[in-house]
């Protein structure tokens, strides 16, 4: 397994911690086969926030975090878009964007209303590498920990 396998690992752990519910390992052996083909669009730069159908995406996402009182909330890239989360929480949320990155990330987050989530996943960064490898792991870090500060300190 490379390291996007095991970023999509990360995930599945951290979503059955917060849950304590089993993900099915069909859906999870689909997920890792279609990670490579996401990212591609990715790095091509056919979407992301210039786009209208990304900002269209976060805004239905702005919308519906105004209404996910006790829902787990999961927020990342295309890791997180086809991850069945029903089947982790019964109440849950999906703000997954298809070959988002960190920066991206970091403008639509203010845009969620996420203090009243039962609780926060979050997966991002695999796009970033592949970009982002010149400015090194600091910079990468940087931008994470700032991310990580954004979120409700009261939600796990």
């Amino acid at each position: 397994m490379g390291w996007r396998g095991a970023v999509l690992v990360v995930v599945v752990l951290l979503a059955l911690l917060v849950t304590g519910k089993m993900l099915h390992l069909r859906h999870l052996a689909n997920k890792m086969m279609h990670v490579g083909q996401l990212i591609s669009i990715g790095l091509k730069g056919e979407f992301g926030p210039a786009t209208a159908q990304w900002q269209a995406e976060v805004e239905g996402q702005s919308r519906r975090s105004q209404q996910i009182h006790g829902a787990v909330v999961f927020i990342g890239d295309s890791l997180i878009v086809g991850l069945a989360t029903s089947n982790v929480a019964s109440k849950s949320e999906n703000f997954g964007i298809n070959a988002d990155w960190l920066d991206s990330l970091l403008l639509r987050l203010p845009r969620y209303r996420l203090s009243e989530a039962r609780a926060v996943v979050l997966e991002i960064g695999s796009n970033d590498w592949p970009i982002d490898s010149s400015s090194g792991f600091a910079s990468f870090a940087a931008k994470y920990h700032r991310l990580l500060a954004m979120l409700p300190s009261q939600v796990p």
